[in-house]
């Protein structure tokens, strides 16, 4: 290919450099940001239309925007939410949206923390014997199994009784 020759997108064959050589990527990004004001679009919306995965039109742009996060550890979806996070009103936002879902995260922890203490507690009392009842001390060893097998129930345990 010639300089005076663009190579052209895949997906949309729209020309993916400019004919002089390579564009500072702030450029880029302002002609993209033009081109959406003059089709009376932002930005989020097409970033959102991107991402619904019932548009079966971008697809393809779906579809590598999480291969890149799988693939490629470049951390740029942590990137933006620690953008989000890291201005006051988008963290106000961003906790409003994650509260019902983190709520529900830590309770399916906790549940399967507890099925853990179940069954080892389950295993534990099969292999106790009369004579280890006299000598049991249940604080010890349901402490230490909490410990061990629960440490999210326990930060909570142990953050609502500091804040007491």
């Amino acid at each position: 290919m010639n300089n005076n020759q663009t190579s052209t997108c895949c997906c949309c064959g729209l020309p993916s450099n400019s004919p002089k050589g390579p564009v500072p990527q702030n450029k880029q990004i302002q002609k993209v940001i033009h081109i959406l004001q003059l089709e009376r679009l932002s930005l989020f919306s097409a970033l959102l239309k991107v991402l619904d995965p019932t548009e079966k039109d971008f697809m393809i742009h779906h579809d590598h925007i999480y291969a890149c996060i799988k693939d490629r550890p470049d951390r740029k979806l942590a990137q933006l939410l620690d953008y989000l996070y890291g201005d006051q009103h988008g963290r106000a936002q961003l906790l409003t949206w994650m509260e019902p879902h983190a709520l529900q995260s830590i309770a399916w922890k906790v549940d399967d923390e507890m099925d853990d203490v179940k069954h080892v507690l389950s295993e534990t009392i099969n292999t106790i014997l009369p004579k280890h009842l006299l000598q049991w001390d249940i604080n010890l060893t349901v402490g230490k199994l909490m410990e061990e097998c629960t440490p999210v129930l326990s930060e909570i345990l142990k953050s609502t009784a500091q804040s007491n």
